[in-house]
Formats: structure tokens, sequence, C-alpha cells
């Protein structure tokens, strides 16, 4: 080196975070469908909702609501008689102005309305001790929110303002009318495996529903207990692993939810230590003092040792030392950029969107949501000896809640038994129907059969029944004279599951619709019976959708009906609708239907529709929903022993409703009796036609109970509609040129014999 060389040191700059190469790494496990994103509090303020400690901050105002500067009580503040004179004290005056006049004269109605008589010095004095606990109290929260001790903070704030306040105030502060932050389009368009979030607002729910079409399935943490496939089923999920500020009772806030739901939870730990073990996963929007990041990184260390699959974390103003120690402690790698240019966080999303060969965006409208305002719920639960009956009115009101005996269900299943063979016989049931509605109506409370008799005529009413009590058919139940099924439009809650957990599928445009007929006459040589009404029902049905609504229709019955063109079909159609109208059966396990050379079992088609679920099922054949009380019961079964006076099942429904609603199949409908050919598919063209003029689900399911052929209106009350109360498959009709053709003309098309 020569004298006059000179050198010049600059500190190494770090490359923008969607400059590293760790990106394309990235880039590829998303590709690869093996990349899990997790979402903090960072992503979800731009939308205008607050961070964790803005958040409790709030909850600590609400829950100090006559504090003020403490230091107006440096000193003792004397005042004496009368209460007029003390009031107009500088001291006292000064306290007043600082809560506000309003504010001052409710506490003091509210002090004196607690002590009873009048306002006097004494009353006083406990309003000025009100005010100064409070004041000491948000003073001393105030610091603890500093030192991020979130989860006591929570704690205190619900016990003093109560449960049902709490989730109010954090309901109120998580709900946003602002437009989506551009970052969760990035997150919509890129392939993630799954997304787990600590957020309680569903922001990114929003975000799938307004560019992807659909509503992901969003369970829970506290939910994952009936997820049990949630990993293996392979399709795409949000965990919100803390809950969801619109259900209470799944948040996971305070010190004691973290204590009963995420350390007390093994479903959880699996859930999130499977999605750890086989996922490189990226973090987005939190900061290293964040409690929830710190949690998940505790759990990371304690599943892991040694290898792991790669993690990443988006992180600001962490320097070279600390993310070192990150390395060596967790294993995370960190893409750090400097304190406040949050906008590199977005830069590093669409980048990689744009690298993982993202999917294509909808121009839609926001998914309807259920329609709560002309939807009641009535709860039923059963313990075997007593049934407890909780219904809540559109309004969203106080619930009716009460309990009554149980259901005689040996006496009761004797009848369905014969209800069941004389609809197979083709006979009417009605007359036992009716016996059973008056059973069930005898067990319910007087109250609550004079309200359910009196909820507004056409209002849908929702049907959740417990495990215990879904193989009851409640839509019998006699309301002032009629079934309920006759009466107004019914529909059950999935069992088990929650409708977030589902997620909800909505029918694209133009829909794409699976029509299956007759497809098992040579089914493993058994030679189930050929359904001739089967077939034309499918193509009566498969006209109405091409004609009604422009749909693009497969239509396969018979030969064509083979075992592996159905699956393949499933699997490759992304079907809005998928209809069957075959042979269908049970066996101790499960239910199945026929295809032309081999049946499909129930667990055989869910991993299908869990990847590609139709927004709407339709299975028009025999116990497709659930298999009604004791109709299954083995002879000796129903015998009893000399001791037994009344058998009671607790086994949960076997049919295809239960796997359909765990798939995401927004709105099922089958039947949970016999059903025989020519009634079943006069029912199944009514519905369709009154489903396609903009009817819900459950609307055209009693449009067609309706109907004037009292044979298919009989067979009707063997049908049940599950999912979604509002679910509807479109409003807006198809513009043809020419008129179309009315279902008779269909009907005689396609050859169906004239009445």
């Amino acid at each position: 080196m020569r004298a006059t060389d000179t050198l010049t040191y600059s500190p190494p700059r770090n490359p923008a975070p969607a400059d590293l190469a760790e990106l394309s790494a990235l880039a590829r496990h998303v590709k690869a469908g093996r990349c899990a994103l997790f979402v903090g509090a960072g992503l979800s303020a731009p939308a205008g909702l607050p961070t964790w400690g803005a958040l409790m901050q709030q909850l600590i105002d609400r829950a100090t609501p006559w504090a003020v500067d403490p230091a107006l009580f440096s000193t003792p503040i004397d005042f004496e008689s009368p209460v007029r004179s003390a009031l107009k004290e500088p001291r006292v005056a000064a306290v007043r102005r600082a809560l506000g006049d309003a504010s001052f004269r409710r506490l003091c109605d509210g002090v004196r309305r607690v002590r009873g008589g009048s306002f006097d010095l004494q009353e006083l004095l406990h309003v000025l001790d009100t005010v100064y606990q409070d004041s000491a109290d948000r003073a001393e929260l105030a610091r603890l929110t500093t030192q991020r001790r979130y989860t006591e903070l929570a704690e205190h704030c619900r016990t003093r303002l109560g449960r049902e306040r709490f989730h109010a105030i954090v309901r109120e502060a998580l709900t946003t009318t602002a437009e989506l932050p551009s970052t969760h389009v990035d997150i919509v368009r890129t392939p993630y495996s799954c997304v787990v979030t600590t957020n309680f607002d569903t922001l990114l729910e929003d975000a799938y529903a307004r560019y992807a079409g659909f509503v992901p399935r969003t369970p829970t943490g506290a939910e994952l207990g009936q997820q049990g496939t949630l990993l293996l089923d392979e399709a795409f999920f949000i965990l919100k692993a803390h809950g969801d500020a619109a259900r209470p009772e799944t948040m996971v806030f305070t010190a004691d939810d973290y204590r009963r739901i995420i350390h007390a939870t093994p479903a959880f730990q699996a859930v999130l230590g499977g999605i750890l073990l086989t996922h490189a996963v990226l973090f987005v929007g939190y900061s290293l003092n964040d409690v929830n990041f710190r949690l998940l990184l505790d759990n990371q260390l304690t599943v892991f040792n040694g290898h792991v699959p790669p993690r990443y974390a988006l992180l600001s103003g962490v320097g070279p030392a600390e993310a070192d120690l990150l390395w060596q402690t967790a294993k995370l790698q960190v893409l750090s950029y400097p304190d406040g240019q949050h906008d590199a966080v977005g830069r590093f999303l669409g980048r990689l969107a744009e690298e993982s060969a993202p999917r294509s965006l909808l121009a839609t409208k926001r998914v309807r949501t259920d329609r709560s305002s002309r939807v009641a719920t009535l709860r039923i639960d059963s313990d075997g000896s007593r049934v407890i009956y909780e219904l809540t009115d559109a309004d969203g009101g106080k619930p009716w809640i009460g309990s009554g005996r149980h259901p005689d269900t040996h006496a009761i299943g004797t009848w369905l038994r014969n209800a069941d063979q004389q609809a197979g016989r083709g006979h009417s049931p009605r007359a036992l129907v009716q016996r059973i509605g008056k059973a069930l109506a005898a067990s319910l409370p007087d109250d609550l059969q004079r309200r359910l008799s009196h909820l507004p005529a056409g209002q849908t009413l929702e049907l959740a029944c417990s495990t215990q009590a879904t193989r009851i058919p409640w839509e019998w139940l006699d309301a002032g004279g009629q079934e309920l099924a006759m009466k107004r439009p019914c529909v059950r809650r999935p069992v088990g599951v929650s409708h977030q957990a589902r997620g909800r599928r909505q029918p694209g445009a133009p829909l794409r619709a699976l029509v299956l007929g007759d497809a098992g006459d040579a089914a493993e040589g058994q030679g189930m019976p050929q359904l001739f009404y089967a077939d034309l029902e499918a193509r009566v049905i498969a006209r109405l959708l091409e004609t009604r609504v422009g749909a693009t229709v497969t239509c396969l019955s018979r030969e064509q009906a083979v075992h592996a063109r159905v699956m393949d079909e499933i699997e490759r159609g992304q079907y809005d609708i998928i209809h069957f109208a075959g042979h269908a059966w049970f066996d101790d396990r499960e239910a199945y239907f026929y295809t032309w050379d081999r049946i499909i079992l129930g667990s055989e088609l869910a991993p299908l529709l869990t990847r590609s679920p139709p927004a709407l099922l339709v299975l028009d054949t025999h116990y497709t929903a659930f298999v009604i009380s004791e109709v299954d019961a083995r002879t000796r079964d129903l015998v009893g022993t000399p001791t037994s006076e009344r058998l009671y099942h607790a086994e949960g429904p076997r049919g295809f409703a239960d796997a359909a609603m765990r798939c995401g199949v927004s709105s099922f409908v089958g039947a949970f009796g016999t059903v025989t050919d020519l009634p079943a598919a006069e029912l199944m063209v009514d519905f369709y036609e009154r489903l396609l003029k903009g009817r819900t689900v459950a609307e055209a399911l009693l449009d067609a109970r309706q109907m004037k052929n009292p044979l298919a209106a009989d067979s009707g009350l063997f049908y049940t509609a599950v999912g979604y109360p509002d679910f509807g498959l479109t409003r807006h009709r198809h513009k043809a040129r020419h008129p179309l053709p009315s279902v008779a003309s269909l009907k005689r098309d396609v050859g169906w014999p004239a009445a």
C-alpha cells in the first residue's frame, strides 16, 4: 500500500427484505404447497385497528371511567357544609371540570342511588374517593401496559367490566369499515398452505371472501378438538389460534384463557406442532416484544430440537447481533428492515406473490353472511333423561331457556320404523309422522310451544342439535297443529363444528354442476333395482340449470357413472353443485352410495370434497342426511333385557351430512329415511325450480314439500337441509334469447310419463 492511498469505511447497509435471496427460497416452498404464514397484529394496523397496546389502553379507559389526572389529589381536599358550597371549593371544582359536568353528575346520581337518601357531604366524599381510585388505578395499569403485561391486564379489565361488556368493547374496537390493506390482497394472491393468526379481527376472512370468492375454513384454537383431520385434508384454512372477537367463547386473551385453552388443550399443541413440523414458516406483523410472538417461539422451542423446517420473520429494527441470537436459540431467520419503514412488508409480500405462481383474484362482491334478521335458532341438547332447549329469536334478544322430559325414544322408535317402512312401500306415512310430532311436542314446555307457534310467518328456523339429539326428526315437531317442516323453512346447524370452522363456498358464475342419475344397476353384482325416475330427474334438473341460469352441466348415469369417472369429476371439476339421485345405504360405521361398478364410501369421498367442496350438495336417496333413531337398531337391542324400560341412542349421526359440513360444503340436502323413485324425483324437480327463482335452500325445500302432489309432499317430510340458513344459488336469471321452457315441457322432452 502506498503512503498516499486513502481508505474510507462505511458501515454495511443491509438490503431490503424484498431483495434477499431468502425470498426465492420461500417462494419455492410456497409453490410446493409447504409454506405457512403466521400473521400478527401489525398487519391489521393499516385498516385502523388498534395494536395490542392500544387495545389494552381502550380497555383500561373503559374499566376506569371516572379517572382524571392523579395530580389533582396530590394533597388532601378540604370542604365543608353546605354541599352546594363544597361543590364550588376550587379543588373539588377542578376535579369536576376534569371529569366533565355530565360525567360528574352521573357519578353523583349513581352514588346517591346506591347509598339512598339525599346528596350530602358523605356522598360527595364517596364521589371523590371513586374518582381518586379510578385515577390511581388507570395510572398504575398504564405502567403495566408499557411492560406489555397484556394477559394479566386483560384479566383484570374483564373482571372489572364483566364478560359481556368486556367482549362487546373488544368486538367494537376490532370492527372496521375501512378498505382492506393492500398486504391482504397479496396474501390472498399467494398460495400459502395455511394461515395462522393470533388476531381477533376478520380482515383475513374478509380478504378471501372479497378477492378469492370464498370464505375459507376458519377454526379457532378452542375448536381444534373437533378438527383432527385438518392437516390431512390438505385444504387451505385460516387458524385463528387465539380466537375470534365475534365468538367470545373462543377468545384467548387473559391469563386464565391461556391456561384453559392453550396450555391445557392437547389438540392445539398437536395441530400447531404439526404445522411447524411440516411447513416452512413466515412470521409477519409481529414484533419481538409481542407476547403472542414469544408464545409461538416458545412452542417451537418445545417441539423442535436441532434440524427444523425453515422459518423466517419480517421484523423491524433488528440488528445483526439480535438476529444471530434468534438464529442460535430458535433457528429463526430474521429479515430485518429499518424501524418505521413498514412499506417494506408490503413490497416483500408483493414480490413473494409474484414469484410463487399467484392465484388469480376475482372481482367479486363480499360474500353474504347469515341473514340473522330472518333466522331464529332452537338449540336442543339431551343427556338421556332431560332435553335442554334454548330459543333465540331473529332479533338476537335474550333467549328463552328451559328443559323438558326426554321423548320416549323407545316408543317413538317403533313409529319411526313403521313410518319409514310405509314410505318405502309407496304409502303415505303422514299419520305416523303426526303421531311422532305430537309426542315430541308433548315433551316441550308449554311456554316454548307457544313461542314456536307464534314465530313470524316465513321466518327460517335453525335447529341446532347436539350429537345426542340429532337423530330425532325434530322437523316433525307439532307446532300449532302442523309439522315445523310444513309450516316454515327449517335448516339444521352442523353438529360439532361451527360455520366459521367450515368456511363458506359461494357459487361461481356461470354455475358448474355435476348431476348423477341412476348409477347402481350393476353395482358389485348386487343387481340394484333400476331407478327409472332418477334418470329423468337428473336430466330435467340439468336442463333447468342450463336454461334458467346458464349453468355448465355434466350429467352422468348408468354405464357412464363408473367409480373412476365420478371420483375424477368430483376431484377435478370444481363444481358448484353436485346432485346425486341413485342408490345409497349405510353399514355399522358409515354411509355409502353406489356407482355403476362399485360403492363410494363417505370416508373415500370426504378428502375430495375437502379440497374442492361444492356450494350445494344434494343426495336424493335413502339415509344420506342421517339415520333416524332406532331405524338401524338390531331387533335384540330394540327388545332389550328384562330390566330395561327404555333405550336411548346417543351415537352421532351416520350419513353424508356430517362429512359434507366438515368438508366445507355450504349447504347440504338429503333424506333421513326411505324415499321412493317417483315422489323423490317430483320433489327434487320442484325444489330446483324454486331454488333457481331466488329462494334459499330452506325456503325452496319448504315450497317443494307444500306442492300439490300429496305423495311427493309426504315423501318430502323425510328430507332436511343442513348448513347456512341464508344460502341460495343465485338471484340473477339467465338472459335467454327465447322464452324459457316450462318444467312441464322439460319433462315431456325427457320422456317423463304423463300423470
